[in-house]
């Protein structure tokens, strides 16, 4: 039995990916934060009963040197980070060590212990951005402007530099788009802000309604990792954007669609006033990953339709782990 240690597990991807590696027969470990919220994924699935989790801190590097000497993984994920843009302008020095420091950590004990194989997920946001309604390749500079993006562009470049200076490490570079799917509560995210509305009776305020972003259900990015963890092909082990088909609309379309799905129950207000701190377009070109990869072929009203029946069916108390199999297998197939 294969053993895939995924840092963050418990955060909103985490959870994701350890349900379907552990559907899959793996024998999944996970080093992250403690996750004591009641809603999110990880605890509505129960997922410390199928997962052994450690909480320690990637920064803490005697601590995971422990945990991976223990461990011995045959693959590392990395999805650990500080995710949050907003948080980044408040938390500059957490979000730079946490996502630099923290990543070097992870490569470098991936080299020391276990196969030396490695998952280094990134972001989108990358990429020196100008404003340009273009769409990013992988050979593309990368420059992030804001703590958060900056900090992820070290991230990214680390894995692709520290491959030639250490022994035994493989890496596979991933950079996806805005990630939505049922059980993420984060703070200052689109479909978050919206069920928090629709579970208060709030208004729902929406800010840059014309911002454009790369929207991706999570188990699109969760199957490409587990194709990776599967097929363990030398092609697998390069650097690739992973995006919706061909679709990057608008904030206001999105929550549109979400509230038309839900037969317009939340009362939605679009504010004037602008956050200058995020760029108002963002489109990558997926060419490259999907020569390599199978792609599920879903399109976002789908997406919207998935992510919203596994809220819903949360919030009645469901057994939520075969819920989210069940939804990951129809998703897929």
């Amino acid at each position: 039995m294969k053993k895939i240690l995924i840092t963050g597990l418990t955060g909103f991807i985490g959870s994701w990916l350890s349900i379907l590696l552990n559907s899959k027969g793996y024998k999944v470990y996970g080093i992250s934060l403690a996750n004591n919220d009641p809603l999110k994924t990880y605890n509505k699935c129960k997922l410390s009963r199928i997962t052994s989790s450690y909480i320690c801190n990637i920064l803490e590097y005697n601590k995971l040197k422990e945990k991976f000497k223990k461990i011995k993984p045959d693959f590392v994920v990395h999805l650990a980070a500080q995710p949050i843009v907003l948080n980044s302008y408040k938390y500059p020095l957490n979000t730079l060590l946490t996502n630099i420091v923290g990543t070097l950590n992870i490569v470098k004990l991936t080299s020391m212990y276990g196969s030396g194989k490695l998952i280094n997920f990134t972001s989108d946001k990358v990429y020196n951005n100008t404003g340009k309604n273009k769409k990013f390749n992988e050979k593309d500079l990368l420059l992030g402007d804001d703590p958060y993006s900056f900090s992820k562009s070290c991230a990214d470049l680390i894995g692709q530099n520290i491959e030639h200076h250490l022994e035994n490490i493989k890496i596979s570079t991933i950079r996806c788009g805005n990630i939505i799917g049922g059980g993420d509560w984060s703070d200052y995210r689109l479909i978050p802000d919206y069920y928090r509305a629709y579970l208060s009776n709030n208004n729902l305020i929406i800010r840059n309604a014309k911002y454009v972003r790369p929207w991706q259900n999570v188990i699109t990015p969760i199957s490409i990792i587990h194709q990776i963890i599967q097929k363990n092909k030398t092609s697998m082990f390069d650097t690739f954007n992973v995006g919706p088909n061909n679709y990057n609309i608008n904030v206001e379309n999105v929550i549109n669609k979400l509230n038309q799905i839900n037969k317009n129950k939340v009362k939605i207000k679009f504010s004037n006033i602008k956050n200058s701190k995020e760029s108002k377009s963002l489109k990558l070109s997926t060419l490259k990953s999907k020569k390599i990869f199978q792609y599920p072929k879903r399109s976002l009203n789908q997406d919207l339709r998935f992510l919203n029946k596994w809220y819903l069916n949360s919030f009645s108390n469901k057994n939520m782990y075969n819920y989210t199999i069940k939804q990951i297998k129809d998703y897929l197939n």
